[in-house]
């Protein structure tokens, strides 16, 4: 897109600064139907957990796609119930964080880790 075209009009999207980047933030319902997409016979069996798991990660642990992708298993704790983020993998090397799970969230990864 060139400097001289408008922006394309999207009602779910705010341009808060003098760059115009798109700040997008999933509603409930949106990250629900992403999560039914993933169970569904759109995708193959064997991805249906993994594709699930990735949604989760995203949307309820606001992970970045980059934190996602730098992740190993090694960070997952599901006995406490939480995902360990080392500063190494989260954009501009912030503290340690560590996420906590809800319990549908520990049943889904422990789901996907034995099947996969």
């Amino acid at each position: 897109m060139s400097s001289t075209e408008p922006m394309p009009s999207n009602p779910d999207v705010e341009h808060s600064d003098e760059y115009s980047r798109a700040q997008t933030w999933l509603k409930p319902t949106q990250v629900e139907q992403l999560r039914d997409v993933c169970l569904s016979d759109a995708v193959a069996p064997y991805l249906q957990d993994r594709n699930e798991a990735i949604v989760t990660l995203l949307y309820d642990g606001g992970l970045r796609t980059g934190e996602l992708c730098a992740l190993d298993v090694s960070h997952l704790d599901l006995e406490n119930g939480n995902v360990y983020l080392p500063s190494a993998i989260q954009k501009a090397s912030p503290p340690p964080a560590t996420l906590e799970f809800k319990s549908e969230t520990v049943r889904l990864f422990r789901r996907y880790l034995r099947d996969r």
